[in-house]
């Protein structure tokens, strides 16, 4: 077996390991499932946007998202408004209680992470934050796929404007 098997077999254990702790952490967080928890977090990052926006980031059907929506709506998480941008569209917005989910979920990704980067010197983790804005980079095709691929983010700590994920649905966008 050459280096690039056990390297690929490696980074594939560790995308499940770090996935399972943070699905795990963020649906305890938040009380729902990784959808809505992924919901939250977009209404979070994108506040008066539609159903429609939501759907698409975190990759429901429109019955889907609108039922999601609903169930967030009946548990007090998230409202729906009059879009202030186009009034042919109810806008989705969080509430108090939504707004400390969101809160909460962004909170348990990051820790379910920080495990994992806490073995790291300060060296190693540019190190990797380098790497990982290249991979980012190569893995993002278009726009759908970087919505769907930052559905959880925390837009605060890796603003659109160095994102390598939105850079690259930008540079797709312009080809």
């Amino acid at each position: 077996m050459d280096s690039d098997d056990r390297t690929n077999n490696l980074l594939g254990a560790l995308v499940v390991a770090l996935g399972d702790a943070m699905r795990t952490d963020v649906e305890s967080a938040s009380g729902h499932g990784i959808t809505a928890a992924a919901a939250l977090a977009t209404a979070f990052s994108f506040p008066g946007k539609s159903v429609d926006h939501l759907r698409k980031i975190v990759g429901l059907s429109a019955a889907g998202a609108t039922r999601l929506v609903d169930k967030l709506q009946a548990d007090g998480l998230i409202e729906r408004r009059a879009s202030l941008e186009d009034g042919r569209f109810r806008a989705v917005s969080l509430t108090k209680a939504g707004i400390k989910s969101a809160d909460a979920v962004l909170e348990a990704r990051r820790a379910a992470y920080s495990r994992a980067l806490a073995a790291l010197s300060t060296r190693e983790r540019r190190q990797l934050e380098r790497m990982l804005d290249t991979m980012l980079t190569v893995l993002t095709p278009d726009r759908a796929t970087c919505d769907l691929t930052c559905r959880l983010c925390d837009i605060g700590a890796c603003p659109q404007d160095i994102c390598p994920v939105e850079l690259a649905a930008i540079q797709a966008e312009k080809m």
